[in-house]
């Protein structure tokens, strides 16, 4: 059978995504499941879906981006959307200090919003969704979203009395 996707070696991993072989990659099983939670939740009416990622500061392959064209591909070929998505290295942040993390996210989510309402839709039909970013990239994604007609969302998740996380399907929360 296949071998299970923390079994992968650095470069086996690496290969995968380029490969886009999200099936060696067991995205269900992965980082990326609450984002593929996050998007799914939306799937009935979801028209565009931008995907914002992370890139070391040199743009040097460290960071979320190289991940973003397999979730693409999984998400259209295995969970069957239609969607115009917008997944190109523009998406991306730089992950600089924390300040200018938040700030370039910030500036990042309002430019979102603009071409969103240039592709006909109103900003209460956008939902930003922070679930998988960094909390500095958290932070500037609530602080471009504080306006009253721009909603928020993240993936929570049960707990037990310890306040540890308990193993189950994600839900989410709309601010």
């Amino acid at each position: 059978g296949d071998t299970p996707a923390r079994d992968l070696s650095v470069e086996e991993r690496e290969q995968a995504f380029r490969d886009l072989d999200y099936i060696k990659l067991d995205l269900e099983n992965s980082t990326l499941k609450p984002a593929i939670d996050a998007v799914m939740t939306h799937a009935s009416r979801l028209e565009h879906c931008w995907v914002v990622s992370t890139i070391s500061p040199e743009s040097k392959g460290d960071g979320s981006f190289p991940c973003v064209p397999v979730l693409v591909r999984y998400l259209k070929d295995e969970k069957g959307l239609d969607c115009d998505f917008h997944d190109q290295l523009e998406y991306s942040i730089p992950m600089h200090d924390d300040a200018q993390v938040t700030t370039k996210t910030r500036d990042l989510i309002e430019t979102i919003f603009k071409e969103a309402i240039n592709k006909g839709l109103d900003e209460k039909e956008v939902i930003a969704d922070f679930t998988s970013g960094v909390r500095s990239m958290t932070l500037g994604m609530i602080l471009a979203c504080l306006d009253k007609n721009r909603d928020i969302q993240f993936q929570g998740t049960r707990y037990n009395e310890k306040a540890e996380p308990i193993q189950g399907q994600l839900f989410p929360i709309l601010f």
